[in-house]
């Protein structure tokens, strides 16, 4: 039987894929933008990779997952990367 935490780290990833990052048209979990998504009893911890133009992503996640009965909070770390331009 699984636990909860598995159970809920399931609900947090579907809710994440409805997310679709509009430049690059796909959803911010296929992309790699979310790392070391942990469910610690009734709390969501996710890292979440971001270039500069992307910043706009984080209240449509926020949203998203304070619709969880079970979450009472989520902490979230941005990690902004720069893209380098080739020479």
């Amino acid at each position: 039987m699984e636990s909860n935490a598995n159970l809920y780290q399931q609900e947090v990833v579907q809710l994440l894929k409805q997310i679709i990052e509009p430049i690059l048209k796909n959803d911010i979990v296929s992309l790699g933008m979310i790392r070391n998504l942990r469910i610690v009893d009734d709390y969501i911890y996710l890292r979440l990779y971001i270039g500069s133009h992307q910043h706009h992503l984080k209240p449509e996640i926020e949203s998203k997952l304070s619709s969880l009965s079970w979450c009472k909070k989520t902490y979230f770390k941005f990690v902004q990367f720069r893209v380098l331009k080739q020479l």
